[in-house]
């Protein structure tokens, strides 16, 4: 092993700021059964938003 530890955002928080977040830039929050989100321009927003605050977490 390496020695580097998991590390996973806050889902629920991050969900809450992106949400906020892609209202205020007009994303489309419809989701699917399941919580995916229709539109891919946001799911890609949500993708990287979620990489970013994993990678926040690491540093």
């Amino acid at each position: 092993m390496s020695g580097q530890k998991s590390v996973e955002p806050d889902f629920a928080v991050e969900s809450e700021k992106f949400q906020k977040y892609a209202s205020g830039e007009g994303l489309s929050l419809e989701r699917l059964v399941g919580g995916f989100y229709v539109d891919q321009k946001t799911q890609h927003a949500w993708a990287e938003w979620i990489r970013r605050a994993a990678t926040e977490q690491r540093t």
